[in-house]
């Protein structure tokens, strides 16, 4: 993917600038998918991202980190408010 079409995928976002990251909606979470010379990366629970030069720089629910080149993403799947979806379901018993 490269910057125009990662600002396409992202443009219907619901996000807010946070410290230089787009983040998104409280329950909303990003899923985004990697691979370089045949090895393959999903990057689940993203809540915020943003771009930095080649790299796409990732902050997950966890508070990791990743950096990956964006040329080498090929699929972002949303989930939840994201894209004015309802929020993220949660499974029974899982909070509220």
């Amino acid at each position: 993917m490269n910057q125009e079409e990662f600002g396409l995928v992202t443009k219907g976002f619901k996000t807010k600038d946070n410290g230089g990251f787009a983040t998104l909606p409280e329950g909303s979470q990003l899923t985004v998918y990697v691979s370089h010379t045949g090895a393959n990366l999903s990057i689940s629970k993203v809540e915020g991202y943003k771009s930095d030069g080649p790299l796409l720089v990732l902050r997950t629910a966890k508070k990791e980190t990743f950096h990956v080149r964006l040329e080498d993403v090929y699929a972002v799947s949303a989930e939840g408010g994201a894209v004015g979806g309802l929020p993220a379901r949660k499974p029974v018993g899982f909070g509220t």
